[in-house]
């Protein structure tokens, strides 16, 4: 079975109902940019840095999250929301205070984890309803940077 369908070619996509729209539609955008954002994580978790293998799991799941965000019933979004800032605190409690603000920059590691975050806020901003999940995963994504700096 070829992935080329041609089925695109007049400018519509698929949605998972069904509903074809065009390809430039707001909700394709948002779509898209979830998916650039799970590639940029995918990048990020590929780095040979020793400092991401306790966050490389977790990272992988949010991956997974990415993949149905959309379409995550309430109360399993609501449990991923919990488990991120379980994530995050205590990703916090580890690193210095913060006491400047941080270019993005550093490491190639974190400097992809802060190409991630970036990515992460556009996608929020896309988001057609606001979205606390991708609020903190952005959070949790600069203090991925910040300790891939340490």
């Amino acid at each position: 079975m070829s992935i080329s369908t041609k089925t695109g070619d007049d400018g519509k996509t698929s949605l998972p109902s069904g509903e074809r729209i065009p390809k430039s539609d707001p909700q394709i955008h948002f779509l898209g940019t979830l998916d650039e954002l799970n590639s940029a994580i995918g990048l990020l978790r590929a780095k040979d840095n020793p400092a991401l293998t306790t966050e490389s799991t977790y990272l992988e799941q949010i991956q997974k999250e990415l993949l149905s965000l959309t379409n995550t019933p309430a109360a399993q979004a609501l449990q991923n929301l919990k488990t991120l800032e379980t994530h995050l605190t205590n990703l916090e409690q580890e690193l210095p205070p913060l006491k400047d603000f941080i270019l993005p920059g550093g490491t190639e590691s974190a400097a992809t984890a802060h190409l991630a975050r970036t990515i992460c806020r556009r996608a929020e901003r896309l988001s057609p309803t606001p979205s606390p999940y991708l609020n903190r995963l952005s959070d949790y994504l600069f203090l991925v940077a910040r300790k891939l700096n340490m």
